[in-house]
Protein backbone atom coordinates (compact mmCIF):
# COMPACT_ATOMS: atom_id res chain seq x y z
CA UNK A 1 0.00 0.00 0.00
CA UNK A 2 1.37 3.54 -0.87
CA UNK A 3 2.18 5.66 1.96
CA UNK A 4 0.29 8.99 1.84
CA UNK A 5 1.79 12.60 2.39
CA UNK A 6 0.67 15.98 1.64
CA UNK A 7 0.96 17.03 -1.58
CA UNK A 8 2.21 20.99 -0.39
CA UNK A 9 4.44 20.06 2.72
CA UNK A 10 6.05 16.62 2.70
CA UNK A 11 8.29 15.33 5.55
CA UNK A 12 11.89 14.74 4.80
CA UNK A 13 13.68 11.84 4.00
CA UNK A 14 13.56 9.80 7.42
CA UNK A 15 15.68 6.66 6.27
CA UNK A 16 18.84 5.83 4.70
CA UNK A 17 19.93 4.86 1.54
CA UNK A 18 19.72 1.11 2.62
CA UNK A 19 15.95 1.13 3.35
CA UNK A 20 14.97 -0.74 0.48
CA UNK A 21 11.92 -3.24 0.27
CA UNK A 22 12.60 -6.85 -0.04
CA UNK A 23 11.52 -6.34 -3.85
CA UNK A 24 14.76 -4.95 -4.88
CA UNK A 25 16.13 -8.02 -4.99
CA UNK A 26 19.70 -8.47 -6.28
CA UNK A 27 20.25 -4.96 -6.84
CA UNK A 28 22.96 -3.38 -5.15
CA UNK A 29 24.59 0.23 -5.57
CA UNK A 30 26.45 -1.27 -8.78
CA UNK A 31 23.03 -1.47 -10.17
CA UNK A 32 22.64 -5.08 -10.71
CA UNK A 33 19.76 -5.85 -13.22
CA UNK A 34 17.39 -8.52 -12.45
CA UNK A 35 15.79 -10.62 -15.31
CA UNK A 36 12.36 -9.89 -17.05
CA UNK A 37 9.05 -10.94 -15.05
CA UNK A 38 5.82 -10.77 -16.94
CA UNK A 39 3.25 -13.04 -18.65
CA UNK A 40 4.67 -13.22 -22.24
CA UNK A 41 8.67 -13.66 -20.85
CA UNK A 42 8.57 -16.11 -23.85
CA UNK A 43 11.85 -17.40 -23.99
CA UNK A 44 13.51 -19.38 -21.14
CA UNK A 45 17.11 -19.31 -21.16
CA UNK A 46 19.68 -21.93 -19.38
CA UNK A 47 21.52 -20.83 -16.15
CA UNK A 48 24.37 -17.90 -16.71
CA UNK A 49 24.72 -14.64 -15.52
CA UNK A 50 22.45 -12.02 -15.82
CA UNK A 51 22.21 -8.90 -18.04
CA UNK A 52 18.76 -6.71 -17.03
CA UNK A 53 16.14 -8.84 -19.01
CA UNK A 54 17.17 -12.60 -20.16
CA UNK A 55 19.64 -14.83 -18.29
CA UNK A 56 23.17 -14.87 -20.77
CA UNK A 57 24.07 -17.99 -22.17
CA UNK A 58 23.58 -20.60 -25.04
CA UNK A 59 19.43 -19.72 -25.50
CA UNK A 60 17.38 -22.57 -27.17
CA UNK A 61 16.70 -20.33 -30.06
CA UNK A 62 20.14 -19.11 -30.41
CA UNK A 63 21.36 -15.59 -31.84
CA UNK A 64 21.80 -16.66 -34.99
CA UNK A 65 18.42 -18.18 -34.93
CA UNK A 66 17.18 -15.14 -32.98
CA UNK A 67 18.94 -13.19 -35.89
CA UNK A 68 17.17 -14.23 -38.79
CA UNK A 69 13.95 -14.71 -37.36
CA UNK A 70 14.34 -10.86 -36.93
CA UNK A 71 15.46 -10.24 -40.17
CA UNK A 72 12.14 -11.51 -41.97
CA UNK A 73 10.08 -9.53 -40.13
CA UNK A 74 12.24 -6.01 -39.99
CA UNK A 75 10.43 -4.53 -42.63
CA UNK A 76 7.50 -4.76 -41.17
CA UNK A 77 8.19 -3.90 -38.22
CA UNK A 78 10.06 -0.85 -39.78
CA UNK A 79 6.63 0.14 -40.75
CA UNK A 80 4.87 -0.87 -37.70
CA UNK A 81 7.01 2.39 -35.85
CA UNK A 82 5.64 5.25 -36.89
CA UNK A 83 4.15 6.01 -33.69
CA UNK A 84 7.64 5.91 -32.25
CA UNK A 85 9.08 8.01 -34.97
CA UNK A 86 6.67 9.41 -37.38
CA UNK A 87 8.58 10.39 -40.70
CA UNK A 88 7.17 12.96 -43.30
CA UNK A 89 8.32 14.33 -46.31
CA UNK A 90 6.72 15.60 -49.62
CA UNK A 91 6.55 15.06 -53.06
CA UNK A 92 9.84 11.97 -53.17
CA UNK A 93 12.23 14.86 -53.08
CA UNK A 94 14.84 15.91 -50.71
CA UNK A 95 15.63 19.58 -49.83
CA UNK A 96 18.66 21.36 -48.40
CA UNK A 97 19.18 22.96 -45.24
CA UNK A 98 17.60 26.44 -45.46
CA UNK A 99 16.70 28.76 -42.91
CA UNK A 100 13.33 29.35 -41.33
CA UNK A 101 11.69 32.06 -39.19
CA UNK A 102 12.68 31.21 -35.31
CA UNK A 103 9.12 30.14 -33.75
CA UNK A 104 8.09 31.34 -30.24
CA UNK A 105 6.93 27.95 -28.41
CA UNK A 106 4.64 29.25 -25.01
CA UNK A 107 2.48 27.24 -22.76
CA UNK A 108 -0.96 29.46 -22.01
CA UNK A 109 -3.37 28.61 -19.44
CA UNK A 110 -6.69 29.78 -20.46
CA UNK A 111 -8.20 30.66 -17.37
CA UNK A 112 -4.51 32.45 -15.74
CA UNK A 113 -3.10 33.76 -19.50
CA UNK A 114 -1.10 36.84 -17.55
CA UNK A 115 1.09 34.20 -15.48
CA UNK A 116 3.00 33.59 -19.07
CA UNK A 117 2.14 36.90 -20.71
CA UNK A 118 3.24 39.21 -18.04
CA UNK A 119 6.65 37.53 -18.09
CA UNK A 120 6.72 37.54 -22.11
CA UNK A 121 9.60 40.24 -23.11
CA UNK A 122 9.09 42.12 -25.94
CA UNK A 123 10.97 41.95 -29.31
CA UNK A 124 11.02 41.61 -33.24
CA UNK A 125 13.16 38.23 -33.17
CA UNK A 126 10.19 36.19 -33.78
CA UNK A 127 7.35 36.36 -36.16
CA UNK A 128 5.57 33.45 -35.42
CA UNK A 129 3.91 31.88 -32.51
CA UNK A 130 3.50 28.32 -31.38
CA UNK A 131 1.21 27.75 -28.22
CA UNK A 132 -0.17 24.76 -26.13
CA UNK A 133 -3.18 25.86 -24.62
CA UNK A 134 -4.45 24.50 -20.93
CA UNK A 135 -6.53 25.06 -19.00
CA UNK A 136 -5.98 24.44 -15.05
CA UNK A 137 -2.96 22.91 -16.46
CA UNK A 138 -4.60 20.04 -18.96
CA UNK A 139 -4.02 20.71 -22.33
CA UNK A 140 -6.83 21.76 -24.43
CA UNK A 141 -5.24 22.26 -28.01
CA UNK A 142 -2.63 23.62 -29.80
CA UNK A 143 -2.78 27.01 -31.98
CA UNK A 144 0.09 28.54 -34.08
CA UNK A 145 -0.38 32.10 -35.36
CA UNK A 146 2.34 34.55 -37.78
CA UNK A 147 2.76 38.00 -36.80
CA UNK A 148 2.00 40.77 -39.19
CA UNK A 149 4.61 42.91 -40.59
CA UNK A 150 3.99 45.73 -38.15
CA UNK A 151 3.56 43.21 -35.37
CA UNK A 152 6.20 42.58 -32.60
CA UNK A 153 6.04 39.96 -30.24
CA UNK A 154 4.82 41.39 -27.18
CA UNK A 155 2.19 40.62 -24.24
CA UNK A 156 -0.66 42.93 -25.64
CA UNK A 157 -0.40 41.70 -29.41
CA UNK A 158 -0.15 37.73 -28.27
CA UNK A 159 -3.53 38.33 -26.34
CA UNK A 160 -5.20 40.44 -29.11
CA UNK A 161 -4.41 36.91 -31.43
CA UNK A 162 -5.45 34.54 -28.46
CA UNK A 163 -8.89 36.67 -27.89
CA UNK A 164 -9.69 36.44 -31.79
CA UNK A 165 -8.76 32.72 -31.55
CA UNK A 166 -8.11 30.91 -29.02
CA UNK A 167 -11.03 31.02 -26.70
CA UNK A 168 -13.51 29.98 -29.69
CA UNK A 169 -11.25 27.24 -30.14
CA UNK A 170 -11.00 26.07 -26.95
CA UNK A 171 -14.60 26.93 -25.32
CA UNK A 172 -15.64 23.09 -25.50
CA UNK A 173 -12.10 21.59 -25.30
CA UNK A 174 -12.53 20.51 -21.90
CA UNK A 175 -10.91 16.91 -20.44
CA UNK A 176 -12.86 15.09 -17.92
CA UNK A 177 -10.63 14.93 -14.92
CA UNK A 178 -11.44 13.39 -11.30
CA UNK A 179 -11.14 15.53 -8.05
CA UNK A 180 -7.58 16.31 -6.99
CA UNK A 181 -6.92 13.92 -4.30
CA UNK A 182 -6.13 15.53 -0.73
CA UNK A 183 -2.95 13.07 -0.01
CA UNK A 184 0.01 12.24 -2.99
CA UNK A 185 2.08 9.33 -3.06
CA UNK A 186 5.75 9.83 -1.98
CA UNK A 187 8.15 11.13 -5.02
CA UNK A 188 12.23 10.52 -5.62
CA UNK A 189 13.11 12.58 -8.87
CA UNK A 190 16.15 10.79 -10.55
CA UNK A 191 18.54 13.15 -13.18
CA UNK A 192 20.96 11.63 -14.68
CA UNK A 193 23.78 13.26 -16.40
CA UNK A 194 26.86 13.90 -17.59
CA UNK A 195 29.21 17.05 -18.27
CA UNK A 196 26.50 19.59 -18.06
CA UNK A 197 26.69 21.04 -15.09
CA UNK A 198 25.23 24.61 -16.05
CA UNK A 199 22.10 22.65 -17.61
CA UNK A 200 21.61 20.17 -14.79
CA UNK A 201 21.32 23.78 -12.22
CA UNK A 202 18.42 24.97 -14.73
CA UNK A 203 16.94 21.65 -14.35
CA UNK A 204 17.28 21.83 -10.84
CA UNK A 205 15.75 24.83 -9.85
CA UNK A 206 12.54 24.43 -12.26
CA UNK A 207 11.45 20.52 -10.36
CA UNK A 208 12.45 22.57 -6.68
CA UNK A 209 10.25 25.29 -8.15
CA UNK A 210 7.53 22.67 -8.38
CA UNK A 211 4.19 22.61 -6.98
CA UNK A 212 4.58 19.16 -5.24
CA UNK A 213 7.49 18.73 -3.30
CA UNK A 214 9.70 15.54 -4.18
CA UNK A 215 11.22 13.71 -1.01
CA UNK A 216 14.69 13.22 -2.46
CA UNK A 217 15.76 14.13 -6.41
CA UNK A 218 18.78 11.51 -7.02
CA UNK A 219 21.86 12.80 -9.44
CA UNK A 220 23.53 10.32 -11.14
CA UNK A 221 26.82 11.09 -12.39
CA UNK A 222 27.27 8.92 -15.63
CA UNK A 223 30.78 8.22 -17.06
CA UNK A 224 31.76 11.58 -16.07
CA UNK A 225 35.23 12.99 -18.22
CA UNK A 226 35.65 15.59 -15.71
CA UNK A 227 34.67 16.86 -11.92
CA UNK A 228 32.49 19.95 -12.56
CA UNK A 229 28.86 18.12 -11.98
CA UNK A 230 30.84 16.38 -8.87
CA UNK A 231 32.04 19.72 -7.59
CA UNK A 232 28.77 21.51 -8.06
CA UNK A 233 26.81 18.55 -6.37
CA UNK A 234 28.82 18.39 -3.26
CA UNK A 235 28.01 21.97 -3.39
CA UNK A 236 24.37 21.48 -3.21
CA UNK A 237 24.23 18.29 -1.26
CA UNK A 238 25.50 20.67 2.05
CA UNK A 239 22.70 23.60 0.70
CA UNK A 240 20.20 20.74 0.69
CA UNK A 241 19.45 17.18 2.46
CA UNK A 242 17.58 16.20 0.07
CA UNK A 243 19.83 16.11 -2.85
CA UNK A 244 21.89 13.17 -2.87
CA UNK A 245 24.89 12.87 -5.54
CA UNK A 246 25.97 8.84 -7.29
CA UNK A 247 28.59 8.85 -9.90
CA UNK A 248 28.78 5.62 -11.92
CA UNK A 249 31.08 5.09 -14.08
CA UNK A 250 30.02 2.51 -16.43
CA UNK A 251 28.30 4.29 -19.24
CA UNK A 252 24.69 4.38 -20.36
CA UNK A 253 21.62 5.68 -19.28
CA UNK A 254 19.98 2.65 -17.93
CA UNK A 255 23.11 2.06 -15.88
CA UNK A 256 22.47 5.15 -14.34
CA UNK A 257 19.02 4.44 -13.26
CA UNK A 258 19.74 1.66 -12.07
CA UNK A 259 22.53 3.36 -9.91
CA UNK A 260 20.07 5.55 -8.38
CA UNK A 261 17.99 2.77 -7.41
CA UNK A 262 19.16 2.11 -3.99
CA UNK A 263 18.55 5.23 -3.06
CA UNK A 264 14.67 5.25 -3.41
CA UNK A 265 12.91 4.66 -0.38
CA UNK A 266 9.27 6.65 -1.59
CA UNK A 267 6.55 5.01 -3.51
CA UNK A 268 7.11 6.63 -6.45
CA UNK A 269 10.26 7.58 -8.62
CA UNK A 270 10.13 10.19 -11.36
CA UNK A 271 13.05 10.04 -14.13
CA UNK A 272 13.84 13.18 -16.32
CA UNK A 273 16.79 14.47 -18.05
CA UNK A 274 19.10 16.97 -16.97
CA UNK A 275 18.62 19.18 -19.95
CA UNK A 276 15.05 19.47 -19.59
CA UNK A 277 12.94 22.11 -17.59
CA UNK A 278 9.80 20.57 -15.75
CA UNK A 279 6.55 22.80 -15.78
CA UNK A 280 5.69 23.56 -12.13
CA UNK A 281 3.20 21.09 -12.11
CA UNK A 282 5.02 18.71 -13.80
CA UNK A 283 5.26 15.74 -10.72
CA UNK A 284 2.36 16.94 -8.88
CA UNK A 285 0.61 15.99 -12.36
CA UNK A 286 2.47 12.81 -12.77
CA UNK A 287 2.03 11.51 -9.26
CA UNK A 288 -1.85 12.14 -9.11
CA UNK A 289 -2.16 9.96 -11.53
CA UNK A 290 -0.57 7.31 -8.90
CA UNK A 291 -3.17 8.56 -5.97
CA UNK A 292 -6.04 8.32 -8.33
CA UNK A 293 -5.33 5.00 -9.97
CA UNK A 294 -3.40 2.68 -7.69
CA UNK A 295 -3.04 0.43 -10.18
CA UNK A 296 -0.99 1.67 -12.99
CA UNK A 297 2.71 1.10 -12.05
CA UNK A 298 4.07 3.83 -14.82
CA UNK A 299 3.15 7.41 -15.73
CA UNK A 300 4.88 9.17 -18.59
CA UNK A 301 4.43 12.79 -19.88
CA UNK A 302 4.16 15.28 -22.29
CA UNK A 303 7.81 16.75 -23.88
CA UNK A 304 6.93 20.13 -25.42
CA UNK A 305 9.45 22.11 -27.25
CA UNK A 306 12.10 24.89 -25.02
CA UNK A 307 12.49 26.84 -28.42
CA UNK A 308 11.81 26.51 -31.86
CA UNK A 309 14.61 28.68 -33.71
CA UNK A 310 15.97 26.31 -36.29
CA UNK A 311 15.02 24.10 -38.66
CA UNK A 312 16.26 20.87 -37.21
CA UNK A 313 14.61 21.77 -34.14
CA UNK A 314 11.01 22.84 -35.97
CA UNK A 315 11.53 19.48 -38.15
CA UNK A 316 11.32 17.50 -34.55
CA UNK A 317 8.48 19.23 -33.70
CA UNK A 318 6.39 19.54 -37.03
CA UNK A 319 7.31 15.37 -37.17
CA UNK A 320 6.03 14.25 -33.53
CA UNK A 321 8.80 13.10 -32.47
CA UNK A 322 8.23 13.03 -28.80
CA UNK A 323 4.60 14.55 -29.20
CA UNK A 324 2.25 11.42 -27.72
CA UNK A 325 -1.06 13.66 -27.98
CA UNK A 326 -3.37 16.03 -25.40
CA UNK A 327 -5.32 13.47 -24.54
CA UNK A 328 -4.89 11.10 -21.49
CA UNK A 329 -4.29 7.48 -22.88
CA UNK A 330 -4.69 4.56 -20.97
CA UNK A 331 -2.52 1.55 -22.10
CA UNK A 332 -3.51 -1.83 -20.06
CA UNK A 333 -1.72 -5.08 -20.40
CA UNK A 334 -4.46 -7.26 -19.93
CA UNK A 335 -6.60 -5.95 -23.30
CA UNK A 336 -6.25 -5.81 -26.56
CA UNK A 337 -5.24 -1.94 -28.03
CA UNK A 338 -8.21 -1.00 -31.10
CA UNK A 339 -5.80 1.99 -31.74
CA UNK A 340 -2.34 0.33 -31.28
CA UNK A 341 -2.75 -3.26 -32.14
CA UNK A 342 0.68 -4.02 -32.01
CA UNK A 343 1.39 -2.91 -28.40
CA UNK A 344 2.98 -4.08 -26.24
CA UNK A 345 5.89 -4.10 -29.43
CA UNK A 346 5.46 -0.50 -30.35
CA UNK A 347 6.02 1.06 -27.09
CA UNK A 348 7.49 4.14 -28.23
CA UNK A 349 3.28 5.62 -28.27
CA UNK A 350 3.38 5.11 -24.79
CA UNK A 351 6.01 7.82 -24.12
CA UNK A 352 9.39 9.15 -23.29
CA UNK A 353 12.33 8.02 -21.28
CA UNK A 354 12.52 11.79 -20.00
CA UNK A 355 9.17 12.33 -18.92
CA UNK A 356 8.40 8.81 -17.00
CA UNK A 357 7.38 7.52 -13.38
CA UNK A 358 7.10 4.21 -11.99
CA UNK A 359 5.57 2.12 -8.45
CA UNK A 360 9.06 1.99 -7.13
CA UNK A 361 7.66 -1.21 -5.72
CA UNK A 362 7.50 -2.85 -9.48
CA UNK A 363 10.75 -1.19 -10.10
CA UNK A 364 12.24 -3.35 -7.74
CA UNK A 365 10.58 -6.24 -8.24
CA UNK A 366 10.95 -5.54 -12.40
CA UNK A 367 14.98 -5.31 -11.64
CA UNK A 368 15.38 -2.23 -12.86
CA UNK A 369 15.89 -1.20 -16.66
CA UNK A 370 17.75 -3.35 -19.30
CA UNK A 371 21.41 -2.68 -18.82
CA UNK A 372 21.82 -3.63 -22.58
CA UNK A 373 19.88 -0.80 -24.01
CA UNK A 374 20.01 2.95 -23.22
CA UNK A 375 21.97 5.81 -24.28
CA UNK A 376 25.85 5.72 -23.91
CA UNK A 377 25.37 1.58 -24.67
CA UNK A 378 26.09 0.48 -28.15
CA UNK A 379 22.71 -0.24 -28.10
CA UNK A 380 22.24 4.06 -28.10
CA UNK A 381 19.11 3.49 -27.03
CA UNK A 382 15.80 2.04 -26.52
CA UNK A 383 15.61 1.25 -22.40
CA UNK A 384 12.68 3.65 -22.10
CA UNK A 385 10.89 1.36 -24.82
CA UNK A 386 11.85 -2.24 -23.87
CA UNK A 387 10.92 -0.78 -19.83
CA UNK A 388 7.09 0.47 -21.21
CA UNK A 389 7.01 -2.98 -23.02
CA UNK A 390 7.97 -4.77 -19.99
CA UNK A 391 5.26 -2.90 -18.08
CA UNK A 392 2.61 -3.76 -20.43
CA UNK A 393 4.10 -7.49 -21.35
CA UNK A 394 3.67 -8.05 -17.71
CA UNK A 395 -0.29 -7.51 -17.66
CA UNK A 396 -0.01 -4.01 -15.61
CA UNK A 397 -1.19 -0.53 -16.81
CA UNK A 398 0.34 2.51 -18.04
CA UNK A 399 -0.72 5.99 -17.90
CA UNK A 400 0.04 8.84 -20.29
CA UNK A 401 -0.86 12.18 -18.80
CA UNK A 402 -0.78 15.32 -20.70
CA UNK A 403 -0.87 17.67 -18.72
CA UNK A 404 2.76 16.61 -16.71
CA UNK A 405 5.15 18.50 -19.19
CA UNK A 406 8.70 19.15 -19.56
CA UNK A 407 10.13 21.06 -21.75
CA UNK A 408 12.73 19.69 -24.26
CA UNK A 409 15.53 21.52 -26.10
CA UNK A 410 15.50 19.74 -29.39
CA UNK A 411 19.11 19.84 -31.35
CA UNK A 412 19.48 22.99 -33.47
CA UNK A 413 22.12 22.05 -35.66
CA UNK A 414 21.70 19.33 -38.50
CA UNK A 415 25.20 17.01 -37.63
CA UNK A 416 23.33 16.74 -34.02
CA UNK A 417 19.97 15.80 -35.07
CA UNK A 418 21.35 13.39 -37.82
CA UNK A 419 23.10 11.52 -35.06
CA UNK A 420 19.98 11.17 -33.19
CA UNK A 421 17.97 10.27 -35.95
CA UNK A 422 20.90 7.50 -36.45
CA UNK A 423 20.39 6.90 -32.57
CA UNK A 424 16.67 6.47 -31.72
CA UNK A 425 16.46 4.04 -35.15
CA UNK A 426 19.14 1.54 -33.39
CA UNK A 427 17.42 1.55 -30.07
CA UNK A 428 14.59 1.03 -31.51
CA UNK A 429 15.96 -1.87 -33.50
CA UNK A 430 17.89 -3.10 -30.86
CA UNK A 431 13.97 -2.92 -28.80
CA UNK A 432 12.59 -5.21 -31.36
CA UNK A 433 15.31 -7.71 -31.19
CA UNK A 434 15.09 -7.81 -27.36
CA UNK A 435 11.30 -8.32 -28.06
CA UNK A 436 11.88 -11.36 -30.42
CA UNK A 437 14.25 -12.68 -28.47
CA UNK A 438 11.98 -12.94 -25.41
CA UNK A 439 8.96 -13.23 -27.15
CA UNK A 440 8.61 -14.97 -30.77
CA UNK A 441 5.12 -14.55 -31.10
CA UNK A 442 5.61 -11.13 -32.48
CA UNK A 443 6.35 -12.55 -35.59
CA UNK A 444 2.60 -13.92 -35.54
CA UNK A 445 1.41 -10.80 -34.15
CA UNK A 446 2.82 -8.73 -36.80
CA UNK A 447 1.77 -11.53 -39.87
CA UNK A 448 -1.92 -11.09 -38.89
CA UNK A 449 -1.88 -7.34 -38.62
CA UNK A 450 -0.85 -7.26 -42.56
CA UNK A 451 -3.74 -4.90 -43.12
CA UNK A 452 -2.29 -2.52 -40.37
CA UNK A 453 1.14 -2.33 -42.01
CA UNK A 454 0.21 -1.75 -45.60
CA UNK A 455 -1.49 0.95 -44.26
CA UNK A 456 1.48 2.62 -42.43
CA UNK A 457 3.68 1.58 -45.29
CA UNK A 458 0.93 3.89 -47.85
CA UNK A 459 1.55 7.14 -44.80
CA UNK A 460 5.33 6.72 -44.81
CA UNK A 461 5.43 6.63 -48.63
CA UNK A 462 2.73 9.52 -49.02
CA UNK A 463 2.34 11.57 -45.72
CA UNK A 464 1.70 14.95 -45.75
CA UNK A 465 3.64 17.61 -45.71
CA UNK A 466 4.86 19.51 -42.47
CA UNK A 467 3.05 23.14 -43.12
CA UNK A 468 5.73 26.28 -43.70
CA UNK A 469 8.76 23.60 -43.81
CA UNK A 470 11.01 22.23 -46.09
CA UNK A 471 10.89 18.71 -47.24
CA UNK A 472 12.55 16.27 -44.71
CA UNK A 473 15.77 15.37 -46.06
CA UNK A 474 15.96 11.76 -47.47
CA UNK A 475 19.18 11.67 -45.40
CA UNK A 476 17.65 12.07 -42.31
CA UNK A 477 14.93 8.91 -43.72
CA UNK A 478 17.98 6.98 -44.50
CA UNK A 479 20.02 7.28 -41.66
CA UNK A 480 17.39 5.86 -39.41
CA UNK A 481 16.60 3.22 -41.66
CA UNK A 482 20.72 2.28 -41.08
CA UNK A 483 19.81 2.73 -37.29
CA UNK A 484 16.98 0.74 -37.31
CA UNK A 485 18.95 -1.69 -39.21
CA UNK A 486 21.75 -2.00 -37.09
CA UNK A 487 19.78 -2.60 -33.62
CA UNK A 488 19.86 -6.33 -33.42
CA UNK A 489 22.97 -6.63 -33.73
CA UNK A 490 23.93 -3.89 -31.43
CA UNK A 491 21.85 -5.10 -28.48
CA UNK A 492 23.31 -8.66 -29.07
CA UNK A 493 26.89 -7.10 -28.73
CA UNK A 494 25.81 -4.84 -26.23
CA UNK A 495 24.63 -8.40 -24.45
CA UNK A 496 28.37 -9.84 -25.22
CA UNK A 497 29.74 -7.02 -23.49
CA UNK A 498 27.90 -7.29 -20.25
CA UNK A 499 28.38 -11.13 -20.22
CA UNK A 500 32.62 -10.68 -20.71
CA UNK A 501 32.17 -8.18 -17.32
CA UNK A 502 29.90 -10.96 -15.59
CA UNK A 503 32.64 -13.71 -16.23
CA UNK A 504 35.70 -11.14 -15.31
CA UNK A 505 34.44 -10.67 -12.06
CA UNK A 506 32.35 -7.14 -12.35
CA UNK A 507 28.66 -6.52 -12.61
CA UNK A 508 26.72 -5.82 -15.22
Amino acid sequence: MMSKTSPKILPGYQGQPERLSRGLGRITDSARVMPVRGSRQGLKWPQGGTQGGAQVGTAEIGRAAASALFASVLAGMALATTSHFKIRKSGGRSAGIGMVLPVLPLIIDLKNPSATLDALESGARYRKVLCLLTRDGDPVSKLSFQLAEHETVTPAVVRQHLAARAWPEAAGAVRSTSSNPNVYPSVTVVLATRNRPEQLVECLASIESGTLRAERIVVVDNAPSDERTAELMALRTRQDPRLVYVREDRPGLAHAHNAAMPHIATDVVAFTDDDVLADRRWLERLVKVFAEDPSAVCVTGMIAPRELDTLPQQWVEGNMTYDKGLHRRVFDGTRGNAEFPLMPYTSGACGSGANMAFQTRYLQNAGGFEAALGTGTVAMGGDDLAAFHDVLASGNRLVYEPAAIVLHPHHRDYAALRRQVYGYGAGLGAHLMRCLMHDPRMVLAFAGNASILRSRATNIMNPPVVAGLPPYPRDLLREHRRGLLSGPWRYLRSRRHLKRQIVAGGTP
